[in-house]
This record gives structure tokens, sequence and C-alpha cells, in this order.
């Protein structure tokens, strides 16, 4: 091997195995659902945060939707809290709503996101 192809072999082993800076841990939230209301009922997000909401219940099950933010539909309870991670890539406000039937009052159990530059 000639010196050429040894001295780029030799670099790119060094920057294939160089240590990579860890991800940043994303920022934890916390929002309880309960008969019927969010708290908070507003949620602010920046533009490609990654954040790692927490969704718990105080009282019977619920569930947390918000297509335009990408939050397919997802169920959570007292025993069973619900994880989610979300990177949002627009700003806006973004009404998340309760996506299991939980009472007579379910309709107007509604939350916003609001996601700043």
């Amino acid at each position: 091997m000639n010196f050429w192809k040894l001295a780029a072999v030799t670099l790119l082993l060094l920057v294939v195995s160089a240590p990579r800076p860890a991800a940043a841990e994303p920022r934890k939230l916390r929002v309880e659902g309960k008969k019927w209301e969010w708290i908070p009922a507003d949620v602010r997000l920046k533009v490609g945060e990654t954040v790692e909401i927490t969704f718990v219940s105080s009282d019977v099950k619920h569930g947390v939707s918000c297509r335009e933010i990408g939050l397919a539909p997802t169920p959570f309870d007292r025993e069973r809290p619900a994880v989610v991670t979300l990177t949002p890539t627009q700003a806006g406000t973004f009404a998340f709503k309760c996506s299991h039937q939980c009472g007579k009052g379910h309709r107007q159990m509604l939350g916003k996101f609001v996601v700043v530059p």
C-alpha cells in the first residue's frame, strides 16, 4: 500500500472512531389528564427541541392525540402513564384532545401545544 492510501485509511479510521458528542437529553414534561381538563392546558414547545412528555391520569382512562404535531392516539390511565417523545418541526398552536371516551365532558377536554421558533 502506498503512502497516500495508508494516510487516507488512517484518517478514515480516526474520523469513524472519534468520540461523538452525546445526544442532548430531551426536556421532560408532565401533563395530567382528569375529568375533563388537562394540567397544564397549554404546553409550550420549541421548534427542533426534543421533549419527552409523560401523560398521567388522576381518575379514569384517557388518551391523547394531535395529528398536526404527529401524536397518534395514545391511551393512558392511573396505573399506566404514557410517555411520548416529540420534536416539533413547525411553529404554531396545535390543539390536542382526549382520544378515549372518558365521560360526558369528554368533548371539552382540549389542550394546546404552543410551538415557538
